[in-house]
This record gives structure tokens, sequence and C-alpha cells, in this order.
């Protein structure tokens, strides 16, 4: 290798090992690692675009990345790891995402950490998409689950006109009162679906709000003295107000309690729960253990 002359691909690989060794092998002062990140980040890009070298350009942007991610530089590092996960997708085509599909994730980690949530969801959705394209289940999940956190995150960030906004370089954001009521409205419905099921990635919840939908609605029954057996009022003990619940809430309705005046109403609204938390949760179940996207 001659001073001052362009680096073959080889040379360039030959050269990241080192770097790593010597990096292991010796501390590096934050302005050494920021130095090196953006030498390996400029080397990375003439070999992408000059040289056509996408596997030995993946190599740079990839450690680069991690360098700037150890000096907390996270715009940089979501930047260099979005570059690496584009080489692999120029390198391999349709075939062995996983490479992309983790360096978009990391990617989209980074920028979360600077709070562009915005661009964070793009990349996310682009690792979720190549996870899908290889059939990795665990992978698409945890990127789509992102996507969506970040999506609520920005869109909470652009109804308060945070001051976060204002420090993501090279973004401006200036929106009017009907855009804010939209980005409200959208917040709220994405903080629904996050509490009940977790974007569809989170069975567990929804079998958790349903509990909870049934314990409420049990305590009401408890406490309302306005249940029926057999024509006669009673005060119903444990037993029967979670009995009444239950088969509330499964829509089952066998008819032996009957509820009267507010109770009436609580059972209304705990069978349109039990109508739309039910599936919820089974399609919820299917989507991350059996894969069906």
């Amino acid at each position: 290798m001659k001073f001052g002359s362009p680096l073959t691909g080889e040379e360039a690989r030959d050269l990241i090992d080192t770097l790593r060794k010597v990096a292991e092998a010796s501390p590096m002062s934050e302005n050494e690692k920021k130095s090196r990140a953006k030498a390996l980040e400029e080397d990375g890009y003439r070999l992408l675009y000059e040289e056509k070298k996408p596997q030995e350009a993946f190599g740079a942007f990839d450690e680069a990345a991690r360098l700037f991610k150890g000096v907390s530089d996270h715009q940089q590092a979501a930047a260099c790891f979005a570059s690496a996960g584009s080489c692999w997708l120029i390198q391999c085509g349709e075939e062995l995402l996983w490479n992309a599909a983790s360096r978009y994730e990391y990617a989209g980690d980074e920028a979360v950490k600077y709070n562009h949530y915005e661009y964070a969801k793009f990349l996310y959705e682009k690792s979720a998409a190549l996870a899908r394209t290889e059939n990795s289940l665990p992978a698409f999940s945890r990127s789509f689950y992102k996507s969506k956190l970040s999506e609520t995150k920005h869109t909470f960030l652009m109804f308060t006109n945070s001051d976060k906004l204002k420090k993501i370089p090279g973004v401006g954001y200036s929106i009017g009162f009907r855009s804010k009521c939209k980005y409200f409205l959208a917040w709220l419905m994405n903080s629904f679906l996050f509490l009940v099921w977790g974007y569809g990635e989170r069975p567990f919840r929804a079998f958790c709000s349903s509990l909870f939908v049934i314990f409420l609605s049990s305590l009401t029954y408890y406490y309302s003295g306005q249940l029926k057996c057999n024509g006669q009022f009673f005060k119903p003990s444990v037993f029967d107000s979670i009995y009444l619940s239950v088969v509330t809430f499964t829509t089952l309705g066998y008819g032996d309690i009957v509820p009267t005046g507010f109770c009436r109403v609580a059972s209304m609204v705990e069978a349109l729960s039990g109508l739309f938390l039910a599936p919820l949760f089974l399609v919820a179940l299917v989507r991350k253990y059996v894969g069906t996207f």
C-alpha cells in the first residue's frame, strides 16, 4: 500500500481489521475515535460509489458507526449504520438480508437517542420489511414494534411542539392548529393500541386488559346491589360477581343472574369490551407465535 494512493478493497479490509485490533489493544481518546470514524466513513463512501465495492464499504461504515456510537454521536452513528445496511442490500440483492435488516435497526436505535423519531420510524420499517423477507419472525416483530413506538413518540412531539424537535440537526417543523389536532388524534389512537395490545406484538397486554375489564366489572356488580336472581334482588358474593362478569365478557349470558339499573350499562360496556378484546388477543397471539404477518 503506497502512501497517498487510494485503497483497494483488500487493503481496506486489512486496514479495518488492523484498526479493530489496535482499538482493542489500546484505548483511544474521544477525539481519536471521532477522527478515525470520520476517516472510515469517507473510505466507506469512496469504496461504495467510486470503486463499487459494497462489501468492503459495509465493513468501513459498520466500524465507523460503532466508533461514533462510542462517543455518543448518535446522529452520525445512525447515518453510518443505515449506510452499512444499504451496502449489504447492494451486495446481496434479495438474499441474505439479515445484515441489512440488523443495521437498519441499529440505525433506528441511534436516531431515537437524538429524538428524530420520524427518521427512526422509517429505519425500523425498512428493517421490519427485510426481516419479513428473510422470514425472521422475532426480528420482524421487534422492528415493527419499535416503528410504531417511534410513530407514537413523533406524533406526541408534533402536537406538543416540543423543544426537542428544534434540537434535531437539519430538521424544522412548523404546523398549524388543524395539523396539531390531527397529530393529537394519531397520538391518542397509537397510545391506546400500545396499552391494549402493544400494536399487535404483545398478546399478554390484551390478556391483561381483558382481566382488568373483568375485575373492574365484577367490583361494580359486587357493590351495586342491583342484581336479580329468580326475580329477587340479592347481595352477590365475590364468586357471583366474578361469575356474572366472566359470562358477560364472553357474551355467554346464561340469564340466571340479571343486572338492573346502572349495572345494565356496565354489562353492556363489558360485553362490547369482550367482543373487542378477545379477538385482539387471539390475533396478537397468532401474529407473534405462528408467524402470520
